[in-house]
């Protein structure tokens, strides 16, 4: 298949990317992995109609130098994020924008967490639509959250409101 969706029998569709991170979270803390005490039915649902990786581990416990290994397939000692709150540089290759290149939809959700200032901000790293926040973390209740480039305080619970983003991002027609 080339770069336009198209092999020797004509168009294809592309495959749909979802990456889902969640910190502090063991592994077999959902339905799907085998927990009998923890009801995740929604993460249950998407991990039977998905490609779940098993055997992945992290390059580093902390925060922001997992996610910086995560989005540029490096680790820490290469990337330079060796500890939280320090920005990975805004030239770092990801495979974000490599997604974005190929013609894909990005965008992010949530916690970003690799760089607060503006300079470091997601759409920088390939991410076409950001809504959340970019520092270590929020309120669960009436959070302070990024919207449309502008910071608005939010009613209702984080979770929620996050969940409601990414669904409607996704059902947008690219």
């Amino acid at each position: 298949m080339d770069d336009t969706g198209t092999d020797e029998t004509g168009p294809t569709r592309r495959p749909n990317v979802l990456v889902v991170i969640t910190d502090q979270q063991r592994a077999d803390h959902v339905g799907f992995a085998g927990n009998t005490a923890i009801s995740t039915p929604h993460l249950d649902r998407l991990a039977a109609r998905s490609r779940v990786f098993d055997r992945a581990y992290v390059a580093n416990p902390v925060c922001s130098p997992n996610r910086s290994s995560l989005i540029t397939g490096r680790m820490p000692s290469s990337h330079g994020v060796i500890f939280n709150d320090r920005a990975l540089e805004w030239g770092s290759n990801t495979f974000v924008r490599s997604l974005r290149e190929h013609g894909y939809r990005t965008g992010l959700i949530g916690k970003w967490h690799l760089g607060t200032e503006d300079r470091f901000h997601p759409t920088k790293f390939g991410y076409q639509h950001f809504m959340g926040f970019r520092s270590g973390g929020s309120t669960p209740n009436d959070p302070v959250l990024e919207v449309e480039g502008e910071t608005r305080k939010l009613k209702g619970l984080l979770p929620d409101i996050l969940t409601n983003e990414a669904l409607q991002f996704i059902q947008r027609d690219p």
